[in-house]
């Protein structure tokens, strides 16, 4: 066939072979190096999927006929609106006016850019090409001319009708069938990555309208944690002597069988600043590409688009206030509808929903749906509800991510999911065995959040994770640290990093906090969703209420840490408590809370991570050699300080031209390097000043702090653990350090240069004497003058830049070869003779 040029024929006989058979997992290896592709380029999260063996099964389905059918069976045909359900009145008074969208702005688009993830849609334009287009810098002007086009197009789109004509192929998707854990299919829209940004930026302006049409029984429309306050709200409900029981419903195919048109209708009513927007996204059907096909979208909203989470939970208010009783407390999380109560209000309350529902669109499938029933009214329960279908049991369900009902139930789930995050972090030590410093960021950054919401939702379950502590004590930190630890160690190493610590939490005593402070965080709403409304709360409040719990908690675990850390220290030996002193210091731990990226090497390799590790506690090195090449008993802080070898000097160079470059790059004009002094002849100096006619600045600038003056900086870097440095502080070193610097150049730089002087005092440790944090701090805003950053961001990039230059070179430094050079030829060779 190939001969003959029958490449459809061919194409179709592949097809026809690999048809029937089942893709292979991916092995181990190849997860491994996805795992690291992935973390070099600060896709963490991503990267931290490739670790759960449990969803290595699951991905996208391949598109069969089969799978094309279940595809269009999901995207019904739109249904007419039900007029008796149409909102006549509005909810609230609308005072929606188009200058609330002028918020919107090019800023807005950029923000929203930033921050935008996923692949492309149609166009196969992915989101980082365009994070690259509109946040990069390559483009200058042009990225900033278009974030502003991008925002009038959203303004226009947020308060204009526009005829769907236009706006068929903005509101073109992908269509993609994710598999779900059942067996099923989970239809996924994937838009381009221009619309997203835009309608991003839309809802995110009207944040606070859509949480305030929600209210309290809505939780999926933005509010500050939603989800856990549903978890307390129906557990505290539960645990009421007069409650009976919990009903957990579950409708199907929800989103895409949302009723189009009655949502539409009634948007003027519920939220209207919402209402143009969405006519416009959803007014008219709007195509959907799987492969050749296409499936028009006539119903529901399109999940993947980031206005179909505030349509549903918007859409579905009326069918939500419709179900309301007194005697039930209902919580919806978007189409998780939960009551608690008496039994036969719950069965009311189930009937309601089921013979309302289809008319918004709402269809409950009672094979999923939980009724949980405390124990001695379970046969009452299953008297009442034999022939309604649901699922009765006293032991519990999952509820929300959480699990709801015996504590024996409880414990049973929270143990199952330790099990497979066991499994995955197995996966994650494999990695450290050769990639350590990608492991211990992904574990920090990603991996150890896979527990915090369990431990939020579930009170005490603290001591099962222990198999999860096993596994970082005694298999996890020996790679990351180079050594088995002690207990004690063991607490320094959970301590936050700006404490000295690595944030390398146990689980077992994390889990104390964390359910305390979730609570007390979620208190206001948990109080709203359980009240009958009388008071009069609003969501406003609520969230302000909230962020000043969440503050306090913020201050007591700073408490707790401060705390913790005395505790340690009064402890310690003095190698550990320099240790921790050392490591407190401004930008000595930066490079641990930079990401591993790998343009711009910010990734160390195995022994690199490992030797930084151990110089940051002191711990023993065992594999140097005895002996220095100067004579000396050879150990970590001699390594340091010896002077055979010149890696001193190059280590002063090498952050010497650092800091050139920052200065170059923060427009300072011109930077100059080992700049010659002018003679001093005809002054008179104190005797500690240096007087040479041969000595040097190692940086010279104009324009650092005042214009077209000249600045001159000169560089000195020491190791505060060497011998004589022992039994004096951190502090006093650095103020020795600067003085030193200040009487050999500052009088001269003066009366002869006429010019300031700054001295810039580094530690081997990554702390810094006050003189170069003023120059940092000048040089930030001079970079964010230029380049339009935020000051946070900029600051954090100069204390990582500086910081990995020293660590760097003082990692060569520590494991370079040290002996007095030998000439190996003549000082003078021809080597034409040769």
């Amino acid at each position: 066939m190939w001969k003959n040029g029958q490449f459809d024929e061919l194409f179709k006989e592949a097809k026809a072979i690999q048809k029937p058979l089942k893709p292979r997992p991916p092995s181990k290896e190849l997860c491994e190096n996805k795992f690291i592709s992935l973390m070099r380029e600060g896709r963490t999260t991503e990267a931290t999927n490739w670790l759960d063996p449990s969803r290595h099964d699951l991905g996208v389905k391949q598109i069969t006929p089969e799978v094309l059918a279940d595809l269009e069976q999901k995207h019904p045909p739109a249904a007419l609106a039900n007029s008796r359900f149409a909102l006549t009145e509005p909810d609230q008074p609308s005072n929606h006016h188009p200058v609330t969208f002028d918020s919107i702005t090019g800023d807005s688009i950029y923000r929203c850019a930033l921050n935008i993830k996923g692949v492309g849609g149609p166009s196969g334009l992915d989101a980082p090409g365009v994070s690259n287009i509109l946040c990069g810098r390559k483009f200058k002007k042009s990225s900033t001319s278009l974030c502003d086009a991008l925002s009038l197009v959203a303004r226009k789109l947020a308060c204009k009708r526009i005829h769907g004509k236009f706006l068929s192929i903005f509101c073109a998707a992908r269509l993609v069938p994710l598999e779900k854990s059942d067996g099923g299919t989970r239809p996924i829209g994937i838009g381009e990555v221009f619309r997203r940004v835009i309608i991003k930026a839309i809802v995110f302006s009207q944040k606070h309208s859509i949480k305030q049409a929600s209210g309290k029984v809505q939780l999926a429309a933005g509010q500050s944690g939603g989800c856990e306050a549903a978890v307390h709200a129906l557990c505290d409900r539960f645990s009421d002597e007069d409650c009976q029981a919990v009903m957990l419903l579950d409708a199907s195919n929800a989103f895409n069988r949302l009723n189009r048109a009655l949502v539409l209708q009634n948007m003027e009513h519920i939220c209207p600043e919402m209402e143009v927007v969405l006519g416009n996204l959803y007014g008219n059907p709007s195509p959907l590409y799987v492969g050749s096909c296409v499936i028009m979208s006539d119903e529901g909203s399109t999940q993947g688009c980031p206005s179909a989470m505030a349509m549903y939970s918007l859409g579905i208010l009326p069918l939500i206030n419709l179900a309301d009783m007194g005697d039930i407390i209902q919580c919806w999380y978007a189409d998780d509808a939960n009551a608690a109560g008496n039994l036969t209000g719950l069965l009311d309350w189930f009937s309601l929903v089921q013979t309302q529902g289809p008319a918004f669109g709402y269809f409950v499938n009672p094979e999923k749906c939980n009724l949980i029933v405390k124990e001695e009214h379970l046969e009452e329960a299953r008297e009442l509800f034999k022939d309604v279908g649901v699922k009765i049991t006293s032991a519990g369900a999952r509820h929300l991510g959480a699990a709801i009902g015996m504590e024996s139930y409880r414990a049973e789930y929270v143990s199952e999911k330790v099990a497979e995050w066991a499994a995955a972090l197995l996966n994650l030590v494999d990695v450290a065995k050769t990639h350590p410093h990608l492991a211990y960021s992904n574990f920090v950054r990603s991996f150890k959040c896979k527990w915090g919401y369990l431990q939020r939702t579930i009170p005490d379950i603290g001591p099962l994770f222990q198999p999860i502590e096993d596994i970082i004590r005694h298999k996890f930190i020996p790679l990351v640290v180079g050594k088995h630890v002690s207990d004690l160690e063991r607490r320094v190493l959970a301590l936050p990093i700006r404490m000295g610590g690595l944030e390398i939490e146990d689980p077992t005593e994390a889990a104390k906090h964390q359910y305390s402070s979730s609570r007390f965080i979620n208190t206001p709403l948990v109080e709203l969703i359980l009240s009958d409304g009388s008071e009069g709360g609003t969501i406003a409040n609520v969230e302000s209420c909230a962020a000043k719990n969440k503050k306090e908690c913020e201050e007591a675990a700073q408490e707790r840490a401060e705390l913790e850390l005395k505790s340690i220290v009064s402890e310690a030996d003095d190698r550990l408590k320099r240790a921790l002193e050392l490591n407190s210091e401004q930008g000595s731990s930066s490079w641990l809370s930079a990401r591993p990226l790998k343009h711009l090497d910010h990734e160390l390799n195995q022994r690199e991570f490992v030797d930084a590790i151990r110089l940051r506690y002191g711990f023993h090195f065992s594999d140097l050699p005895s002996k220095c090449g100067c004579g000396a008993d050879n150990n970590a802080d001699h390594a340091l300080i010896c002077k055979v070898g010149g890696f001193d000097i190059w280590r002063h160079d090498h952050l010497r031209d650092t800091m050139a470059e920052l200065f170059r790059y923060a427009g300072l004009k011109p930077v100059n390097t080992e700049q010659l002094l002018l003679p001093c002849e005809g002054h008179t100096f104190p005797v500690s000043a240096n007087t040479r006619d041969d000595a040097r600045m190692d940086i010279v600038c104009r324009g650092l702090w005042r214009d077209m003056e000249a600045s001159y900086l000169d560089v000195r870097v020491f190791h505060p653990n060497a011998p004589s440095y022992q039994k004096t502080s951190i502090a006093q070193l650095h103020r020795t350090h600067q003085n030193q610097k200040k009487m050999a150049y500052l009088r001269r730089v003066l009366n002869v240069e006429q010019g300031s002087f700054t001295p810039l005092v580094f530690a081997t440790s990554g702390g810094f004497a006050p003189e170069v944090k003023r120059v940092l701090e000048c040089v930030g805003h001079k970079i964010c003058s230029k380049h339009q950053e935020g000051l946070s961001e900029t600051m954090s990039f100069i204390r990582q830049k500086l910081r990995f230059s020293l660590l760097r070179s003082t990692l060569v430094a520590l494991r370079g070869t040290k002996r007095r050079c030998i000439p190996f030829m003549p000082s003078e060779v021809d080597f034409r003779v040769t």
